[in-house]
């Protein structure tokens, strides 16, 4: 679905988001805010309301599937808590590790020990250095005429340690890695006997306002609420 080749409004997003959501089980959204470390936004009041109605129309009641990547600004200390596309809870955010299981360069995990990407759910393979093997992504190529490239990397770092912490649920869960490195052969079998979960329950807090200064550095502004 045409949606990078010039200026993107909210109806346009919107319209992408429900495109024959009857027919299209998957949204791959590869995209999202400037990975600029500074920028912080996410869909607006339209593209809220065709997320929602897609988990919960589409794909004939069972809901699409609204895939984002948590971003390729590690560079820049990006994060994916910035970008509202992955903390939504209507949309599943995937990292990236290379064929080593290390993150690579372009990983916003990478740069999470500064500020961590609590929206991850998993990982899955990108492409590592020049020395490793790449995956075959689509990506259009004007100049080839293709819909794939075969490189999407040309360094990987040396992998951080990720943290584990175990959740309520019993699951080991890293603001790093997610719940994990996918496994396709697990997920399709997973399917067979899936049983769908009960409906949302969300709660949304009022907004509380403090009216109080932020200081300037080194000082620091610390409110706790109950």
């Amino acid at each position: 679905i045409r949606v990078l080749d010039g200026p993107l409004t909210d109806s346009m997003e919107a319209i992408a988001f429900n495109k024959h959501y009857q027919i299209n089980d998957i949204y791959s959204c590869s995209w999202g805010p400037d990975d600029d470390g500074k920028t912080v936004d996410g869909p607006h009041q339209l593209g809220k309301a065709a997320l929602q109605h897609g988990v919960i129309a589409g794909r004939r009641g069972f809901g699409s599937i609204f895939v984002v990547a948590s971003g390729n600004g590690g560079q820049h200390s990006d994060n994916c808590n910035y970008d509202g596309y992955a903390n939504s809870i209507y949309t599943v955010t995937i990292g990236a590790v290379d064929e080593t299981g290390s993150m690579p360069f372009h990983a916003e995990e990478w740069a999470s020990m500064l500020a961590e990407c609590a929206s991850m759910l998993a990982v899955t393979f990108s492409g590592g250095d020049k020395m490793m093997r790449s995956i075959v992504p689509t990506d259009w190529d004007l100049q080839k005429g293709t819909g794939c490239t075969g490189s999407t990397c040309v360094r990987a770092y040396e992998d951080r340690h990720a943290k584990w912490d175990v959740n309520q649920a019993g699951f080991s869960h890293s603001h790093q890695h997610g719940f994990g490195l996918l496994n396709a052969w697990r997920l399709v079998n997973a399917a067979k006997i899936w049983e769908s979960v009960p409906y949302l329950a969300s709660y949304v807090s009022p907004a509380l306002k403090e009216g109080r200064s932020i200081p300037l550095l080194p000082q620091e502004l610390e409110v706790a609420w109950n």
